[in-house]
C-alpha cells in the first residue's frame, strides 16, 4: 500500500560568492514523471531557510519510490557546480515533510537534511574543471 506524502524543501547557502541561479530537481523513482524542479535567482551567498518548492514523496513501508536529488548553480563569477545526477536519500514516515538542502562551499558538499532521519550528503564539483 502506498503512503504517498506532501512535504517541503528549504534551501541554505554557505559560500563564498552569491549565486546567480540554483535549479533544485527532487524526483520519486527517479522518473521525470515524477518530478518537481524549481530555479531560484540572486540568491546571496549565506542565506538559510529559503523556501523552495512543495514535494511529493513516498513514505510507505514496503517497496517505495526512493527520493533523488539534483541541485546545478551558476555564480555570480559564471562557475557552474553541479552533484550527480542519480543521488538518492530517502524522507522516512518518520520525518516531519520538511527537507533542508544545505550547499557549502567549505566541505564542497550539499547537504540533505530532514527533521528525524539522519540524511545524506553528496559531493559538489565544478562543470569544466
Amino acid at each position: 500500500m502506498s503512503d504517498i506524502r506532501k512535504g517541503q524543501v528549504f534551501l541554505s547557502t554557505i559560500w563564498e560568492t552569491d549565486l546567480n541561479f540554483v535549479i533544485i530537481r527532487h524526483r520519486r523513482a527517479n522518473s521525470h514523471k515524477k518530478e518537481e524542479h524549481k530555479m531560484l535567482k540572486n540568491v546571496g551567498g549565506y542565506q538559510q531557510n529559503i523556501p523552495v518548492m512543495d514535494i511529493t514523496y513516498d513514505s510507505s513501508f514496503w517497496f517505495p519510490d526512493f527520493d533523488y536529488w539534483w541541485v546545478l548553480f551558476i555564480t555570480n563569477d559564471w562557475r557552474i557546480y553541479t552533484i550527480k545526477d542519480n543521488f538518492s536519500c530517502n524522507i522516512s514516515n518518520l520525518d516531519k515533510a520538511r527537507v533542508d538542502i544545505v550547499i557549502s562551499s567549505i566541505t564542497t558538499l550539499m547537504y540533505v537534511n530532514f527533521s528525524w532521519s539522519s540524511g545524506c550528503t553528496q559531493s559538489i564539483y565544478e562543470l569544466g574543471s
